[in-house]
């Protein structure tokens, strides 16, 4: 349902306590039931069964539901400029060592240079912690390249 209005009557400052309209407490009543509640309470619009929010795809089946943010994805590797380049079955080797800048000048390595816009890459992880909602198994690469922000 999109409800008309619900969030721009401006700011609350005291404390709002809240019933169950009338009907929502009686059991067996239908989908139809609270329908009617909410259209005479606020003019609301029914735009069916939900199919996209947020770039989260919801797929129903006899099985169950289904949360899918390929598009998402494919617009992620995309923007990043990774389009062309072929997918690993391990998104990060098992003994892979990542430093910092701080790090490397310590000890005398050479030959990665600090990015020049610190935001990009914040924005990118912020990208992939979203991401990482339908895709639990980047969880753990997400949260080793978080720590260099």
């Amino acid at each position: 349902m999109d409800v008309h209005n619900a969030f721009i009557q401006g700011d609350l400052y005291e404390e709002v306590h809240m019933e169950l309209p009338q009907g929502f407490r009686r059991q067996g009543k239908t989908k139809a039931m609270r329908q009617n509640v909410l259209n005479r309470k606020f003019k609301v619009k029914d735009l069916g069964e939900l199919r996209y929010f947020l770039g989260i795809e919801v797929m129903r089946s006899n099985q169950g539901i289904l949360l899918n943010q390929r598009k998402y994805a494919l617009q992620l590797v995309c923007d990043v400029g990774l389009g062309s380049t072929k997918p690993a079955a391990t998104p990060l080797d098992m003994n892979q060592k990542f430093t910092s800048v701080e790090f490397d000048k310590h000890v005398g390595v050479a030959g990665d240079e600090m990015l020049t816009c610190i935001s990009a890459y914040q924005r990118l992880i912020g990208r992939l912690i979203y991401l990482t909602i339908t895709r639990p198994d980047i969880i753990f690469v997400v949260q080793t390249l978080s720590q260099f922000m």
